[in-house]
């Protein structure tokens, strides 16, 4: 079903960010927040997402460093 929807830009971003990181085109992640609204044990709860500076931020797990990005780089040229 198609709809227009008018949402916030701190909940555009946080859909956004969800959807990227379960690989689900956008109406697929905001179908998937809303149901785990109503019934939220059914589906897995997403990592941590949060905006800041207008940015959305998903937390995965520790920092990475520049030089740990660089070097990872370095080693798959």
């Amino acid at each position: 079903m198609r709809a227009t929807l008018d949402l916030t830009d701190e909940a555009y971003a946080l859909a956004k960010a969800i959807a990227q990181e379960e690989n689900l085109e956008l109406g697929r992640a905001i179908s998937q927040i809303i149901v785990k609204f109503e019934h939220p044990d059914s589906l897995p709860s997403p990592k941590s997402v949060y905006v800041e500076d207008g940015l959305p931020v998903v937390s995965i797990g520790r920092m990475v460093s520049s030089e740990e990005v660089r070097k990872i780089l370095e080693e798959s040229v």
